[in-house]
């Protein structure tokens, strides 16, 4: 892995654009080692700059936090409540998009529990649904833009009119809550 991104980094020397690791062990069956990010950003210091970790491992998001200037982005904007604390340089999530002023307002306001709760219940409700077209369909609600219901295989469009009308209700919520 490690003599991968050194290849990728001398292959991109004439335009060095800043290299974010991307852990999603779920879908690649691989995790990039704490061991292995600190080598890479000690490495390549102006080009490996940080990670976004899907693995929902809170404890491993905070272990890479430890990495002297190295970024972490945590999967979930509940996270946002502890970034200060563990060293989050914030949050990439697919469910901010459906209310970013929440995630934006506990990033600036960490101890808001009543907040922390709300981004919480958000998410947790959105992902008993199908995720990513989940998130589509209420973009797509939200921007009256119908092209954001276009998923690409693997996933299926939400057809079922039951969790059609469960994301209209959340759609409705985060609109109230926003």
């Amino acid at each position: 892995m490690f003599a991968w991104f050194a290849e990728l980094v001398r292959m991109t020397a004439e335009t060095p654009i800043a290299i974010y690791l991307y852990n999603f062990p779920q879908l690649t069956g691989i995790e990039f080692s704490p061991a292995l990010s600190a080598r890479l950003s000690q490495a390549f210091p102006k080009r490996i700059l940080g990670e976004k970790d899907s693995s929902g491992n809170l404890a491993y998001a905070r272990e890479l936090a430890k990495i002297a200037g190295f970024g972490v982005f945590p999967s979930s904007e509940a996270a946002l409540a502890d970034a200060g604390r563990d060293g989050y340089a914030g949050c990439i999530s697919a469910t901010v998009n459906i209310d970013p002023s929440s995630s934006q307002r506990l990033w600036h306001d960490q101890g808001n529990a009543q907040l922390l709760d709300q981004v919480r219940g958000l998410r947790q409700a959105i992902a008993t649904h199908p995720l990513i077209p989940a998130v589509k369909y209420l973009v797509g609600k939200r921007t009256g833009n119908a092209v954001w219901n276009r998923v690409l295989p693997p996933q299926l469009p939400i057809s079922d009119k039951k969790r059609l009308e469960s994301l209209e209700a959340l759609r409705l919520v985060a609109l109230v809550d926003a």
